[in-house]
């Protein structure tokens, strides 16, 4: 005959608990506040609909245990921000699309403008930058295998770099520049 294991529900909220839920989430995964606010809401939500509970005291503990969890420096939105923004860059993401992706996770349009404008002093155009980035890694322009009609290749490419984020205007000029010169401009990526 086979053990067969009963699944556990889940466990009754408490102090003790949260802080365990959200030092397990913390040390597999990086996150800002909200997000990590919202992550310890679903599974106490589960908890509470189980067991019962008073919600305002379990929002007591979610912040306390946040706040905690930021005085030890856990959690740093900015420090989040910051990685991200230079990860997204990299790959060739836009500034636009950064936002977007940050925003889903709670984040601020300022806080990346803030970032994407200290990365602009530093480095010059990191916008410039991602874009020659971008047509390198999907094969656009100078970089693509398939041939055909290069008008309507062209206006493909244009096509998806607009798709991706990028103005118009940006997009025509990375599409006019030949192999090497987007080579150059997307090794600065690395120093980002």
């Amino acid at each position: 005959m086979m053990n067969r294991r009963r699944k556990k529900g889940p466990p009754k909220p408490s102090q003790r608990y949260v802080n365990w839920a959200i030092m397990a989430y913390l040390n597999r995964y990086s996150g800002p506040r909200s997000h990590v606010r919202r992550v310890l809401w679903r599974k106490l939500d589960r908890c509470l609909s189980e067991h019962g509970g008073d919600r305002a005291e379990v929002y007591e503990w979610i912040e306390q245990a946040l706040d905690q969890a930021e005085q030890a420096g856990l959690i740093n939105d900015m420090k989040f921000v910051q990685t991200k923004v230079r990860g997204y860059l990299r790959r060739g993401h836009s500034v636009r699309s950064i936002a977007h992706k940050l925003r889903a996770k709670g984040i601020p349009s300022n806080m990346v403008d803030e970032v994407v404008q200290a990365l602009e002093e530093e480095h010059g155009d990191p916008q410039w930058i991602a874009v020659a980035a971008y047509v390198r890694r999907v094969r656009l322009g100078p970089f693509r295998t398939k041939e055909g009609d290069p008008k309507e290749l062209y206006r493909k490419d244009l096509a998806r770099l607009g798709r991706s984020g990028y103005s118009f205007d940006m997009a025509r000029r990375i599409l006019e520049l030949d192999r090497d010169e987007i080579e150059e401009i997307a090794f600065q990526r690395r120093f980002i």
